[in-house]
């Protein structure tokens, strides 16, 4: 079988570009460093999503809004116009 943790160790370029102990992380770091770095980097990972996903739902909430906006201001404009030919409650109730 072809192991390919072992046959990148032995290609110069993997060498090159990551050392010789380019091992996995659990023979590098203690267990302590281990769950301090995951803490660290999963509360980051976390913080940039709450911001994304607030952002993206303002987005998404707001363009609901405009569209409705412009709907209604649409139909009143119709209304005192004159051109619809329904009234401002009869179409509201369609």
């Amino acid at each position: 079988s072809l192991d390919l943790a072992e046959f990148a160790k032995k290609q110069p370029w993997w060498r090159k570009l990551f050392g010789q102990e380019s091992g996995p992380s659990a023979e590098k770091y203690s267990v302590a460093t281990q769950l301090f770095i995951g803490g660290v980097t999963g509360w980051c990972t976390g913080f940039i999503f709450q911001k994304v996903g607030k952002l993206a739902a303002t987005a998404v909430g707001g363009g609901f809004f405009l569209l409705q906006l412009a709907t209604l201001t649409f139909a009143s404009l119709q209304t005192i116009l004159g051109t619809s030919k329904l009234t401002g409650n009869e179409w509201r109730r369609t």
